[in-house]
């Protein structure tokens, strides 16, 4: 991720460095710096930064108006705040219609000479949209706040609603739906499969037994991919091989401790004993997700022992007590999926051999070439056996030391034949 603020603020004359030692101390950039003028000892500029972390960003602004004698800022602008009103997504029709005539014949005669199609035989999915059309579907807990879950979900929805039409020109629909319960939520995309050439599962994670999604994908006629039981362990198994790769160590020898179990998880552990390592701890605060844990094979056990006798450590979710963090040996290797970011200079000094802070894994990466894969071949899901081959996969395709390929790698476009030749 990457913002561009343009920041209008005077400085005192000669204080300009210690401003641009601000800037960079966290992690943001000044990418243009332009004098506008010189007025009482003040010098006025606009600079163009560049960062990736909003709170770093604030952080900067709020130290600097804490030497108001220095600095004073006069504006601070995002450019995209104008863009984003209203949304990121714009649901328009191809056919031009400005006058009579383009009504009468791109939209009424348009439809009939589809319909008459249809009627002589032709392949309907050829003239209609249903073919191209992706559902994107969010679960909600019927009793959520509407402005902190609501808004929030569906603007991610947009995002990736904008990459799905991008980079494989399928139309992708956010749909939130509001649950009572799991069952809820299969009836209500069974309704509505028709509409769909393939569906999306987003942010659905807190459920504790992973035949729940077992259930979606046998019970749905039509390609299904979801974010946490697919996606997010497609990308873990990606990176997992690099690291072993990379540090030339046997999936035997490897012990992997996971703490957070969520949905991602549990899909996990089953796709690491398949591999063939050698044992998966797992914790978490919940007592029940615990004995959903070991059903799928891994063994329960204490944040503490994980973190004492793991060659792994996956953070899932945000239950890693600081405190714990100290006993992380030298030698380890961490990958953290949360948002927090851990205290780097603990992990430096512990030793750790390799560690994959919060960030690494650009949700966006692997998931519209594959969701294509899935629409090309009718696969309606990605089994075990299969997620493990299409992983393994990628991993010999891609070049270079990056963990996952970008969204405009080439990689992608031989993604949806990989699906397709499972």
């Amino acid at each position: 991720m990457k913002l561009l603020t343009k920041l209008t603020i005077r400085v005192k004359n000669g204080f300009l460095p210690h401003l641009i030692n601000e800037i960079y101390k966290r992690n943001c950039s000044a990418k243009n710096i332009t004098l506008l003028d010189t007025e009482d000892g003040l010098d006025n500029f606009l600079l163009d930064i560049v960062y990736s972390n909003i709170d770093k960003y604030n952080s900067l602004l709020n130290k600097i108006t804490k030497y108001e004698d220095n600095f004073q800022i006069i504006s601070s602008q995002n450019m995209l705040e104008k863009e984003i009103l209203g949304g990121m997504l714009k649901i328009s029709g191809k056919m031009p219609v400005d006058n009579l005539i383009d009504y009468e014949m791109n939209v009424l005669g348009a439809s009939e000479l589809t319909l008459n199609m249809m009627r002589g035989g032709q392949d309907p999915s050829k003239y209609s949209g249903i073919s191209k059309n992706v559902g994107l579907f969010c679960g909600i807990p019927a009793g959520s706040n509407p402005e902190q879950d609501h808004f929030k979900l569906y603007t991610l929805l947009e995002r990736d609603s904008i990459i799905i039409n991008k980079f494989t020109g399928l139309n992708a629909f956010p749909i939130l739906v509001k649950l009572n319960q799991f069952d809820d939520f299969i009836k209500i995309i069974q309704g509505v499969e028709s509409t769909f050439a393939a569906i999306r599962i987003f942010n659905l994670e807190d459920i504790d037994d992973i035949s729940l999604y077992e259930r979606i994908y046998d019970e749905m006629n039509i390609p299904i991919l979801a974010q946490y039981s697919d996606e997010i362990p497609l990308n873990l198994l990606i990176a997992v091989s690099h690291l072993l790769t990379k540090n030339n160590i046997e999936k035997k020898n490897c012990t992997v401790g996971i703490i957070g179990i969520n949905i991602g998880s549990l899909r996990t552990v089953r796709l690491l004993i398949k591999l063939g390592f050698q044992r998966i701890l797992g914790s978490d605060n919940n007592i029940k997700r615990m004995h959903s844990f070991e059903r799928e094979g891994g063994l329960a056990t204490t944040q503490e022992n994980i973190l004492n006798n793991s060659d792994l450590i996956i953070i899932f979710k945000d239950q890693l007590d600081v405190n714990n963090l100290t006993k992380v040996g030298s030698g380890q290797m961490l990958i953290s999926l949360i948002d927090k970011e851990l205290d780097i200079n603990i992990i430096r000094e512990r030793g750790i051999r390799d560690f994959l802070q919060s960030g690494w894994m650009d949700s966006s990466a692997l998931f519209s070439s594959i969701l294509k894969g899935l629409v090309d071949s009718k696969l309606k899901y990605l089994d075990d056996d299969k997620l493990i081959k299409l992983s393994n996969t990628i991993v010999a395709s891609k070049a270079g030391e990056e963990i996952l390929p970008d969204v405009f790698s080439e990689l992608h476009q031989n993604i949806p034949k990989f699906v397709h030749d499972l």
